[in-house]
């Protein structure tokens, strides 16, 4: 049975939003109105001379937002285009990838009459040259990916990031994501074999804020990156790695908010686990009893900080400089913890070396 022709067709300007925007990366598309979700995102991995399929997703609106409509490669692929608000979103953006996180923003151009002798869908425009889908990714990098080992990509050489930036650049991107938790997830999803996706972290942990603007967040991409290369350094040399507030002021409020960093991080590294592909069936014993150790911490933690808020002036409570200290002693098993885990679960695939289930 022959296909039905299209009576009207959908015209959309795809951006690639990469580098100088001088020199953008541009195509026009023309699309059966009636197809769907799944076409477009083929003819746009067409447009842009794509070699290898991922995962992607549309967002009608910012991502992220509240009343911004998603659409998965899993829950979008059969929706009709002419079903979706095209035409009626301010901002249409598409990411290809979620590792490598190739982000477009979509222009509806308009619903025009089919042309009675085209063939659709079409590209009817191209400005710029299509980037490589692996710039800059080599063989031994790829590799590299792969493992959750170190590796020069969207992240300068040799360089290193401290609590401080991290704080910094989440509090422009988004105020309500705690940094400490953001350290949490990246060590999290490393110990569990699991390349680390930015925007996922992003995304997982901001709630409906989301990010106003994709230029808003390279910093906090390139932050990520260089924390997960920090981490993986660690994993290799096998030495514990954490990233901390360097002070606290020596006050009541001083130790709640230190309590708080230190829960924020646990959340975090078991959120980042739960990205991981680690089998949790078949966790050994070891790391069984470590997030039984894990919890217990966290139950500490949440018993201190509740005491703290109930009874803010009892007098019979240590010094807030005594509860530093011990809080400081508490972060160190902390290390040892996490570390422990970090070994157990990456014990399913040595350390530098590929993952039999880790997947890009």
């Amino acid at each position: 049975m022959a296909k039905p022709k299209p009576v009207t067709i959908f015209r959309l300007k795809v951006t690639l939003l990469e580098g100088d925007s001088r020199q953008a990366v541009w195509r026009v598309l023309e699309m059966d109105s009636g197809g769907t979700l799944y076409s477009l995102h083929k003819q746009i991995f067409k447009a842009f001379d794509r070699e290898d399929e991922h995962s992607w997703s549309f967002s009608f609106g910012t991502p992220g937002k509240r009343g911004t409509v998603e659409c998965t490669s899993r829950s979008g692929r059969n929706k009709r285009l002419n079903q979706l608000p095209f035409a009626s979103s301010k901002s249409i953006y598409y990411l290809f990838d979620y590792g490598d996180e190739w982000m477009h923003r979509l222009k509806f151009e308009g619903e025009f009459p089919a042309e009675e002798d085209a063939t659709y869908p079409r590209i009817t425009k191209r400005h710029g040259e299509s980037p490589p889908q692996y710039d800059e990714l080599d063989e031994e990098n790829e590799e590299a990916y792969l493992n959750g080992t170190p590796f020069e990509f969207k992240a300068e050489p040799g360089k290193e990031v401290s609590f401080a930036e991290v704080e910094q650049v989440m509090r422009t991107v988004n105020p309500r994501i705690n940094p400490c938790e953001v350290i949490g997830v990246v060590h999290g999803a490393l110990s569990g074999v699991l390349p680390v996706s930015p925007l996922a972290v992003l995304h997982d942990i901001g709630g409906d804020s989301g990010f106003l603007d994709f230029n808003e967040v390279q910093s906090a991409v390139k932050v990520i990156f260089t924390l997960h290369n920090q981490f993986a350094e660690a994993f290799l040399a096998r030495k514990p790695f954490a990233l901390r507030r360097m002070s606290y002021p020596d006050t009541d409020q001083g130790v709640i908010q230190r309590i708080a960093d230190l829960r924020a991080e646990i959340k975090g590294f078991v959120h980042g686990l739960g990205m991981g592909v680690f089998d949790e069936k078949a966790m050994t014993r070891e790391a069984g009893m470590q997030m039984g150790h894990l919890a217990e911490l966290d139950n500490m933690l949440e018993g201190w900080e509740r005491l703290y808020k109930r009874k803010p002036n009892d007098k019979t409570k240590a010094s807030p400089e005594d509860n530093h200290r011990l809080l400081a002693n508490l972060g160190s098993t902390l290390d040892i913890i996490l570390f422990g885990l970090a070994l157990e679960f990456r014990g399913q695939a040595p350390l530098g070396t590929r993952p039999e289930k880790a997947k890009r």
